[in-house]
């Protein structure tokens, strides 16, 4: 039985504190962060499949007939499988005019997608290969899913939560030279895979390969401008001052979570 793994990540920020003999000066707008993970698995209890009828013709009559025929096959069998009515939906419908380039001729191509949901899963391969019997013959995705996700979200929040406070707390206490050493561990690894990584950037995103390969170029760059940028932003001073010294030092200031955009 297939399994839904919901994860979130949460970061835990390092606020500075820079303190004197006599004073503190807070600046929380300095930050380091650590990640933690919350994860849940859940066994689903409903799939939705997303299919389409699609079929060409020289004719546009023709070509829709055809495709409503089928795609009343389609519903007949759905309503067979007992699947609700409200649970099969109609994303869209199209009839286009192509023109050909090799035959020099037009044909008209005439489509129609549907989204079923199952709730009862011992009928998925039964429903699945009735469709193509039926006459669909496009699959645009299929997506497991559990009727309490909202419930197993918060879940995983607060796991993320936990991981992230705990994470912290390692974190706060290990020496800045062994961070340093696992950063360009994980750097090095970067390196070592990049191919793999483009790969999956293109494949999951359709970029071309060079502007993948840039990416994770990009990932394993970012290591040594981060692991500089926390010296320059978050390393210990010590200044004389006119009323003695200013200790300038981090400590961590709680879990947070960030919310920022995918492009900008």
């Amino acid at each position: 039985m297939k399994k839904i793994i919901l994860t979130l990540v949460l970061g835990s920020a390092m606020a500075l504190h820079a303190q004197t003999s006599q004073v503190m000066i807070k600046d929380p707008a300095r930050t380091i962060s650590v990640s933690g993970e919350g994860t849940v698995k859940v066994v689903p209890d409903n799939v939705e499949l997303k299919v389409r009828v699609e079929n060409e013709g020289k004719s546009a009559a023709a070509v829709k007939k055809l495709n409503d025929a089928l795609i009343d096959k389609v519903l007949k069998f759905c309503k067979e499988m007992k699947i609700d009515a409200k649970d099969v939906k109609t994303e869209y419908l199209n009839l286009n005019k192509n023109y050909d380039y090799q035959t020099k001729e037009y044909k008209y191509v005439a489509n129609q997608a549907l989204s079923i949901n199952l709730k009862d899963l011992s009928k998925y391969e039964a429903l699945s290969q009735g469709l193509l019997d039926a006459g669909v013959n496009r699959i645009d995705g299929v997506s497991f899913d559990a009727s309490n996700i909202e419930e197993l979200q918060s879940q995983a929040r607060v796991k993320a939560v936990e991981n992230a406070r705990e994470a912290g707390k390692a974190w706060r206490h290990m020496p800045h030279h062994d961070r340093t050493r696992i950063l360009e561990a994980y750097a090095e690894k970067l390196g070592e895979r990049a191919e793999q990584i483009a790969e999956a950037i293109s494949r999951d995103m359709g970029k071309v390969k060079w502007d993948a390969l840039g990416e994770a170029a990009a990932m394993k760059g970012k290591i040594a401008v981060s692991i500089q940028a926390q010296v320059e932003r978050a390393g210990g001073k010590a200044n004389d001052t006119a009323f003695g010294s200013a200790h300038l030092t981090h400590r961590p200031h709680g879990v947070m979570a960030v919310f920022g955009p995918f492009n900008f």
